[in-house]
């Protein structure tokens, strides 16, 4: 995290509201950078344009909220470098959005080293924090979002979604960890689409609803860790999901070990598709309990699923291109050894 010798208050800086002052701080901040310290007040509006090389700190009790009928982000991040926004409570204002597009925090391509961490996004609707498909601004490298509370909002808390053309990538290096996302409906999820080099660690998600999707959704990636994620009491196709296809494969090494996934109304895991694997994939040291649908699901693709503890033997819906050995089903409070084999 950089620190900075200039920093800046935005009451100092002229404006007829309190975000006008907010943005003309902003402006104010030099090419060698700033930190912006942000008083406790509500700041309202929408489309507040960040510099690079700028720290944004919000007091206890800050807060920025989205103003009525906002078209496009509350903060979009437009080919910058060196940013980082904490200590943030942002408020979507929900009940009075209605553009589909909307986000708080929108992360166009082109950017490099963001950090997002110890904010709290609230009822927000679509998505909290946000990427596009768009690969015209080149490639977005080093974005972390971390120990934030996603809760009572209806979208997606993190959606990163890069591009890939010709065997390039246009989102890389991606840390989401030790976040919380509760009580999300619709689309509460962490999704993360045509990436590379993701790492997924330490979430916890509870009572959140994503049931065209996975509470961790993975798609067109390379090169993915998840692990440590506690996901429980969600309405998902599954705890974590990862989708196949022929156009945008899966490539590199997958790992996904040591989550606890329980109470899902659908799948444990799954993974699914046709020709749309080109990844080494492996499923290892995972809980699973009490999932109204499968506990691990495999179909039509190629997986390495061992070490795993499930409920019971018929909680396994494997491929006969799976890989799988050493799970165990567990009855009662007792473990039994299932020599666990493609069916």
């Amino acid at each position: 995290m950089q620190d900075y010798e200039t920093m800046i208050d935005p009451d100092q800086f002229p404006g007829l509201t309190n975000f006008e002052k907010l943005q003309n701080a902003l402006n104010s901040v030099p090419p060698t950078g700033a930190i912006v310290l942000v008083p406790s007040k509500v700041y309202e509006g929408s489309n507040l344009t960040v510099p690079s090389k700028v720290r944004i700190v919000g007091a206890n009790g800050t807060v920025f909220r989205l103003c009525d009928s906002a078209i496009g982000a509350f903060m979009p991040i437009d080919d910058r470098n060196d940013v980082v926004i904490e200590n943030i409570v942002f408020d979507g204002n929900m009940e009075r959005q209605t553009d589909a597009d909307v986000s708080m925090v929108f992360i166009d391509h082109g950017c490099d080293n963001v950090l997002i961490t110890n904010n709290t996004f609230r009822n927000f609707r679509y998505q909290a924090i946000a990427s596009d498909f768009s690969m015209l601004s080149g490639c977005t490298r080093f974005i972390t979002v971390c120990r934030n509370l996603f809760v009572d909002g209806e979208g997606a808390a993190i959606l990163l979604r890069g591009g890939y053309a010709d065997g390039e990538y246009f989102l890389e290096n991606i840390e989401i960890y030790d976040n919380i996302l509760c009580n999300l409906t619709f689309n509460g999820k962490i999704g993360v689409a045509f990436a590379s080099n993701c790492s997924i660690t330490g979430n916890q998600i509870v009572s959140c609803e994503a049931t065209c999707s996975g509470s961790i959704a993975i798609r067109g990636c390379k090169n993915v860790y998840v692990s440590k994620n506690s996901i429980s009491k969600c309405a998902a196709r599954a705890g974590i999901f990862i989708e196949a296809n022929m156009l945008f494969p899966n490539k590199g090494t997958f790992l996904i070990e040591n989550n606890r996934i329980s109470g899902q109304v659908g799948e444990g895991f799954s993974l699914s598709g046709f020709r749309g694997v080109e990844a080494e994939i492996t499923l290892r040291k995972n809980f699973f309990t009490q999932n109204y649908g499968f506990d691990i699901e495999t179909t039509n693709v190629t997986i390495y699923v061992y070490a795993n503890i499930v409920d019971t033997l018929e909680d396994l819906e494997l491929s006969a291109t799976t890989v799988a050995w050493g799970n165990q089903a567990r009855f009662g409070t007792g473990y039994t050894f299932i020599q666990s084999r493609a069916r």
